[in-house]
């Protein structure tokens, strides 16, 4: 069986691409490919990646019962097909330490235990540094953290964090990734899900238009971060999580991002550097 790991990243489109997989189940199971959907992979695997080093048979069972409830056929599938961003780090990490999935290396390691009798291609899709980190820090302000767009800025290592750093140690265990720009993805989305799904898409399988979900807006954040000496920090959230999910927003509004013209450019440059390293256009 083949195993086809999509890493994300965090914000590049993946639960986009994780909905699309989860309504064809049906055709992918008809072509000997299994998916298992996103909530039953957390549930199961994903929070218990951890023990993959001192308890593999557990997990190892874990993700055949998986299989076998998500695949119709009796034998294996030629193909599984496992979509997790947070399989590379959680987004609070980076908010927290400041450094680009600080412990990828232990998850990977962890990974490859637990696939050590598959072949295995990872895809993975990566984001211009310049809009990279305000979209993660509208995405770790939904989970809790109630700090400012400098303040986590300020705890960023922005010079040693590295696309190239992630990529060579998914290298190292399971060789050359499928890779994409985030940027290119509206215009590739296509061939990408069809390269994943091993399917031939056609035009009406996708609305590529269709947001699954946007990021918090600036004046959300603002108008939390100004209520949180007023509220409990439980109200906090229950607060975020009704201007995430519940409030309509004009689009044209302002969005978290950088100030500092030539900090972008720096950050674009950087980007743009690793693609041509990587050979992405």
């Amino acid at each position: 069986m083949k195993i086809h790991l999509h890493l994300g990243a965090h914000k590049t489109a993946s639960t986009f691409i994780q909905n699309w997989l989860f309504v064809h189940k049906e055709q992918l199971n008809a072509n000997g490919v299994c998916y298992i959907p996103l909530e039953k992979l957390r549930n199961n695997i994903s929070n218990s990646i951890r023990h993959l080093i001192d308890k593999p048979l557990d997990i190892k069972s874990k993700l055949d019962s998986l299989i076998s409830e998500n695949y119709i056929k009796d034998q294996n599938p030629e193909i599984l097909i496992i979509s997790e961003e947070n399989f590379l780090g959680s987004p609070e990490s980076l908010g927290n330490s400041g450094i680009l999935y600080q412990d990828f290396h232990q998850r990977v390691a962890a990974l490859s235990n637990l696939f050590i009798d598959n072949e295995v291609k990872v895809f993975l899709s990566i984001r211009s540094y310049d809009s990279f980190y305000p979209s993660m820090y509208a995405e770790i302000f939904r989970h809790g953290y109630f700090y400012s767009f400098d303040y986590f800025i300020d705890k960023l290592d922005i010079n040693n964090n590295s696309w190239l750093s992630v990529i060579n140690i998914i290298k190292n265990h399971f060789g050359e990734p499928y890779l994409w720009k985030y940027e290119s993805f509206k215009s590739n989305y296509k061939m990408i899900i069809a390269d994943l799904s091993t399917l031939q898409i056609n035009d009406n399988d996708i609305n590529i238009k269709r947001v699954i979900r946007q990021s918090l807006p600036l004046k959300a954040i603002n108008l939390a971060l100004a209520s949180k000496g007023f509220l409990t920090k439980m109200e906090l959230r229950r607060l975020v999580g009704f201007l995430a999910d519940k409030m309509q927003y004009d689009t044209r509004g302002p969005k978290v991002g950088f100030n500092d013209p030539e900090l972008i450019r720096n950050l674009q440059e950087k980007f743009n550097n690793e693609c041509r390293i990587l050979g992405l256009n």
